[in-house]
């Protein structure tokens, strides 16, 4: 499996334990939706390759069963994406209509989880490191009780700078 670089599983429904372990080229991976179930390490890469970034696809709508340490050896960067109406199908802990201060919090499995109907708003104060971040549906504008409120002693908000370039 050392030089496999991509794999077709039209009519697989199970993963199973291990079963692209230790195959680095193995970066991009498609997963129908036809699969119920991935085994325990099923793409970790084992002790002996070095985390590396995968972007993975999952086109079912709801989570496949998944044995422990699936995306173990992922490095960071690395993400899934689920089909549109899903979000909370993946992340039900995660409120959608907050702000939340963790990027970890858009996590699963170790991925960070791309929605094709939802945008990721990154906030960050630049004078106080604080970040926030929150998701905007698409087609939907950022209201006010979506924007965070940063503090620091002795500032008042004026406003928030859009500009890519920081000006």
């Amino acid at each position: 499996c050392k030089y496999l670089t991509s794999v077709n599983m039209p009519d697989v429904r199970v993963i199973g334990k291990q079963a692209f372990d230790v195959c680095p080229e193995l970066r991009e991976i498609a997963i129908p939706a036809c699969i119920e179930s991935i085994g325990e390490e099923a793409f970790s890469y084992g002790s002996d390759n070095k985390e590396q970034v995968m972007k993975v696809t999952i086109e079912k709508t709801t989570p496949p069963e998944m044995g422990k340490n699936v995306f173990e050896k992922t490095a960071d960067g690395s993400t899934v994406t689920i089909p549109e109406g899903s979000l909370t199908n993946y992340l039900p802990d995660l409120d959608v209509t907050s702000t939340f201060e963790k990027q970890s919090d858009m996590m699963w499995k170790n991925l960070l989880v791309a929605a094709p109907d939802y945008s990721l708003i990154t906030y960050t104060d630049q004078e106080s490191s604080q970040t926030a971040y929150a998701l905007v549906k698409s087609g939907e504008a950022v209201g006010e009780a979506r924007i965070p409120a940063f503090t620091r002693d002795n500032y008042e908000l004026a406003g928030w700078n859009t500009a890519a370039d920081g000006t």
